[in-house]
């Protein structure tokens, strides 16, 4: 990212663009650049959006490249999701708006959907390598989908709850999976062993 377009993002606070700037050239002035260097990035003001929402994927990542291997993938998932979701509401006029404008807005929705659909498959990528799956496995996808699903679930709930313990609010989400996974009944033998089979990592001489 150029130092240019990190200004952009950086040096305006998220109280200026939800309370203060209705459009992008209020934006760029609080922002302290040109209009014609602001709209070099952005053409509308769900750009910026989109490109504010792609940092909370990152942190969201980061965290996750961090936790042990020896953690089982579901309590990683959890441990990430705590510090990501508290860093990320260090910005919470941004997410709060965020949030109000993605339920509101259905050319945001799609533009931010497909954002974190790439983010799905780098999670899946890590993941992979973190459990040495073979490349017919599914279950770094299957974990890909469970991190984005917690994640998107941990920012609604709290806009709905505006709680403070993001501990507490992603510990209910992650019981709450465990509980609907648990009354799933068991495959039957034959099919477990066929699965396990699957899930054996590739061996290289």
């Amino acid at each position: 990212m150029s130092l240019a377009k990190s200004r952009c993002l950086g040096s305006w606070g998220a109280s200026t663009i939800v309370c203060r700037c209705s459009t992008l050239e209020q934006i760029a002035l609080a922002a302290g650049v040109s209009r014609r260097t602001f709209f070099r990035y952005y053409e509308t003001k769900g750009d910026v959006m989109v490109e504010r929402s792609d940092r909370f994927g990152e942190l969201l990542l980061s965290e996750l490249a961090k936790r042990p291997r020896a953690e089982p993938p579901l309590l990683a998932i959890r441990n990430a999701l705590v510090p990501a979701v508290e860093a990320a509401l260090a910005e919470r006029d941004l997410v709060r708006y965020s949030i109000r404008l993605l339920r509101e807005t259905s050319v945001l929705r799609r533009a931010i959907m497909e954002r974190r659909n790439r983010l799905e498959e780098r999670i899946a990528a890590l993941m992979a390598r973190r459990l040495g799956a073979a490349r017919d496995d599914n279950t770094p996808m299957l974990l890909a989908f469970v991190t984005r699903a917690l994640h998107d679930t941990a920012f609604n709930a709290w806009y709905d709850h505006e709680t403070d313990d993001i501990a507490g609010l992603v510990d209910d989400l992650v019981g709450r999976l465990r509980a609907i996974v648990a009354a799933v009944p068991p495959a039957p033998p034959g099919r477990q062993r066929k699965a396990a089979r699957k899930r054996t990592p590739e061996r290289t001489s």
